[in-house]
């Protein structure tokens, strides 16, 4: 599939889902600015600095487009979304914090704009916030699926640096590791939407975590030979090729992957990955995933056009 062809589908498959809820995430995202909107100092300009430039929320959009399937979307499933997104912004400020990392969405990150201090009190106050959405929707089985979802976020987190720079880690561990990084949220999503329109929430995790699946492997291979490789997060196309590649190109991988690894060294490791199939082999395995979103979504009666779009957006960014 070419780049203007995978460009085509993401564009016409977001339009649809905007044209479905796009009122509906506009109200989530008043919402979330309005979490900031009482407060005067750096506590408000922090939240108008940070949610004043919003990603396309895909979480929200899970969770909205799940729950117009089942019916209207209310007040509750908007506030339930704005929770999530509060969950997921938060998770990035302190993501930021942890990486160094000095840009967020095209401009400065918190912590480079103000400090690490200013980001990680910010980063607390935004948990603090979606924690009081959550409680206001008054959905004791929903709460505790939120406490699931960050404990599994945070211990994948750990282990995920407790393995950093780790050649012996297979690509099923680094799968559980993504499962609690990433798709323990969407998981979230599914669950609390469908719980919410008194439908099958189990029906509804399963579909977000098979979406969250997709989703990270999809980010991984956006950033092979970048980020990752620098911080020695070994990701699944870099572990796909250490186990299948030659005895070559395996003693080339295994002398460049250590602390301190250069920009060239990193785009050789790229390469190698790229020759070998690791890349393709990600990609499929996220393509897997997507398929296995679209049966669940067909088995619980959900297969909307607006849901497939969603997914044929993550899966444009595959090309399989």
């Amino acid at each position: 599939m070419t780049v203007t062809a995978k460009n085509s589908i993401r564009q016409n498959a977001y339009a649809l889902v905007s044209r479905h809820i796009g009122g509906d995430r506009v109200r989530v995202q008043r919402m979330i600015s309005a979490q900031f909107g009482g407060y005067r100092g750096l506590p408000r300009h922090a939240g108008d600095y940070f949610f004043s430039k919003n990603g396309k929320m895909i979480r929200a959009s899970l969770a909205l487009l799940l729950a117009k399937e089942c019916g209207a979307i209310n007040q509750r499933v908007c506030r339930f979304a704005a929770a999530v997104e509060l969950i997921h912004a938060a998770s990035l400020i302190h993501d930021d914090i942890i990486d160094g990392e000095a840009l967020r969405r095209g401009r400065a990150t918190l912590n480079k704009k103000w400090n690490n201090k200013v980001a990680l009190l910010f980063g607390d106050l935004v948990f603090v916030k979606a924690f009081g959405l959550f409680n206001s929707l008054e959905h004791q089985k929903i709460n505790k699926k939120l406490l699931a979802a960050v404990d599994e976020m945070c211990v994948a987190q750990l282990v995920e640096s407790e393995r950093r720079f780790d050649l012996s880690m297979t690509p099923d561990a680094y799968l559980g590791i993504a499962g609690g990084k990433t798709a323990a949220l969407f998981e979230l999503c599914g669950f609390g939407a469908l719980a919410l329109s008194d439908a099958d929430a189990a029906a509804g995790a399963s579909v977000g975590r098979s979406i969250g699946m997709a989703f990270q492997l999809l980010d991984d291979a956006d950033d092979i030979g970048a980020n990752d490789l620098t911080e020695g997060y070994f990701t699944y196309p870099l572990l796909h090729t250490l186990r299948h590649c030659g005895a070559a190109d395996k003693r080339a991988l295994r002398k460049r992957l250590r602390p301190g690894i250069t920009a060239d060294e990193r785009d050789e490791v790229k390469n190698i990955i790229v020759r070998t199939g690791g890349l393709t082999a990600g990609n499929e395995r996220a393509a897997g995933y997507l398929d296995k979103a679209q049966s669940e979504l067909k088995r619980a009666g959900l297969a909307s056009t607006a849901l497939f779009s969603l997914i044929d957006e993550l899966r444009a960014r595959s090309g399989v």
